[in-house]
């Protein structure tokens, strides 16, 4: 499954070509409508076009008969679209039927179930992070660029002066000068409570569904919508040194229609990318600042599914200006007064205005939780009592379950528990969560039960799963740390009784619930990440699992 070299070339072959048409059209003195219809009149003839289309405003979409989705985006110079201005907007002449522009203004604008008069509706995680790749990108034209536009010198510098425990400027992923944006950078946002697109986007394959042919690929990507929005990741295609592209890493993403391709081999994510890739997020505010990033519900539906609290965009082609000065009227007053996002958003709107004020109008817009907060900056969810991990990020076998067996909860209905796989997954079990803990805390107790299959057969050998749990000062090695393992428990082998529980090769034995107490006195009044997780050592044959239970820091 994905496409060769020798195909991926003659899709950016008629991206380049979708770029010169476009230029030529436009240097007669045509405006974009008509200069986007006049090229995809011509990717309608062409040979090795299946399908193309426009948007109202000039984006240009098609499908090459090998089922690779390509895409243009015309420069609207001072805006977040990659695109030019000078902007009409009657029906386009297509191959795809045209279908009509909304806004769904109406989705998920409501106050959260969760929320209530006594607990705010709040972000489970104060981690925030940034994707940003063009700030000064040099893989693209610098008319792409946003420069000092960029919101990474709005929002983001405003979260990192505030040093404030609700939001911790913890990642950022941007080009400025230098690459230093992947397409991973987009694929995990399971830690992250804030997580900001600072890019181009539009939206695109409007009537597509209706007409597409099975021999293009799938086509999942379309369900569910007219069209749907893209953000433009800065990344270029690498090539190999015989000239030919390099698509390791990349092939299935195209086939199955989670990238698109424009000129020069750029790529542009669609939302089926996201569905692929995000797993459960810390009911995040996702700030989509990017061209008609929320023009259709197609790219906010997918975060919000994921566990997301509420999602930001503009319904058309943005001013960058307002895009940096909106989002960070919002953030601020989220940090500075404690507003919900509804409370900050009118503040942006009444300081900067519903929209941007340019030919397109481009408004701001919210989907989701009115009522969200950003995090109290404490730990969440230590007593796993939500019965979901939401505040803890996950990575292989981390869950929250009722019951091993015969054991249950020492208090509550609910556990957690980390393990080496399980049969579940080959990747390690560990849950995490950054916080800051108060000036007076001296120590952190649990309770945890150790099983593994390890026991008796192979203790003091060199297969020693274990157990650790720790809490680290972020950004130092200044930890509190307790660690046990398989040898280290068969020192008291009498403590270690046959489990009523079997994992996937047979036999396994357990301890008993012990309960633990570190000093963390040295990381009082400091931001902090608490990380529990199992390990396996000597093989990935033999199994363990441990429980965790009653986290109390105090």
């Amino acid at each position: 499954m994905g496409y060769t070299s020798k195909q991926v070339t003659k899709s950016v072959d008629i991206a380049d070509s979708v770029e010169s048409w476009l230029d030529v059209q436009l240097a007669q003195g045509k405006n974009i409508h008509a200069s986007a219809k006049e090229v995809v009149e011509q990717l309608n003839v062409h040979k090795d076009v299946g399908a193309a289309g426009y948007t109202y405003e000039g984006g240009i979409w098609w499908v090459n008969e090998d089922g690779i989705l390509g895409l243009h985006n015309p420069l609207v110079e001072g805006s977040k679209s990659a695109g030019r201005s000078g902007v009409i907007a009657p029906t386009p002449v297509v191959k795809a039927s045209f279908e009509t522009r909304y806004y769904d203004d109406v989705i998920n604008n409501q106050p959260s179930a969760y929320s209530s008069v006594s607990e705010p509706n709040r972000i489970q995680s104060s981690k925030a992070v940034i994707i940003s790749p063009y700030i000064n990108n040099p893989d693209v034209s610098e008319f792409s660029n946003f420069f000092n536009t960029d919101d990474y010198y709005g929002v983001w510098k405003t979260i990192k002066d505030s040093q404030s425990c609700k939001l911790s400027p913890d990642s950022e992923f941007v080009n400025n000068e230098t690459v230093g944006v992947s397409l991973d950078s987009f694929k995990d946002f399971s830690t992250f409570g804030y997580i900001h697109f600072s890019t181009h986007g539009n939206n695109y394959f409007n009537g597509l569904f209706k007409i597409w042919d099975e021999k293009w690929g799938p086509s999942d990507f379309l369900k569910g919508y007219l069209s749907v929005s893209g953000l433009y990741t800065g990344i270029v295609l690498p090539k190999n040194e015989d000239g030919t592209y390099n698509l390791a890493g990349y092939e299935s993403d195209l086939y199955m229609k989670r990238l698109a391709i424009g000129a020069g081999g750029s790529l542009i994510i669609l939302p089926s990318f996201f569905e692929h890739y995000l797993t459960t997020m810390p009911k995040s505010l996702v700030v989509l600042s990017a061209c008609r990033s929320v023009y259709n519900n197609s790219l906010a539906n997918v975060f919000l599914s994921k566990g997301a609290g509420a999602v930001i965009g503009y319904d058309d082609y943005v001013l960058s200006s307002y895009a940096k000065n909106t989002t960070n009227a919002i953030i601020k007053d989220m940090l500075d007064n404690d507003s919900t996002l509804k409370q900050a958003f009118d503040v942006a709107v009444n300081k900067h205005g519903k929209s941007d004020n340019s030919g397109d109008d481009a408004f701001l817009r919210m989907r989701g939780a009115e009522d969200l907060k950003l995090s109290s900056g404490s730990f969440d969810n230590l007593s796993f009592e939500q019965g979901q991990l939401n505040a803890w990020a996950k990575k292989g076998d981390g869950r929250i379950i009722t019951n091993l067996g015969g054991t249950t909860p020492l208090d509550g209905k609910f556990i957690g528990i980390v393990s080496t796989g399980l049969d579940y997954t080959n990747e390690l079990g560990s849950i995490e969560q950054s916080a800051c803990i108060d000036k007076n805390v001296t120590t952190l107790s649990f309770d945890w039960k150790f099983y593994s299959e390890e026991f008796l057969e192979y203790c003091n050998t060199d297969f020693d799963d274990s157990f650790t749990l720790s809490l680290c000062e972020s950004g130092t090695d200044n930890c509190s740390l307790f660690e046990t393992s398989v040898n280290k428990l068969c020192e008291n082998k009498d403590a270690l009784v046959e489990s009523d529980v079997t994992f996937d090769q047979g036999e396994v034995y357990n301890t008993q619930w012990i309960k633990e107490q570190l000093d963390i006195s040295a990381l009082a009044n400091k931001r902090v990440n608490l990380k529990i997780e199992a390990v396996d050592k000597g093989d990935e044959i033999f199994d363990s699992a441990i429980l965790i239970d009653n986290i109390v820091v105090e």
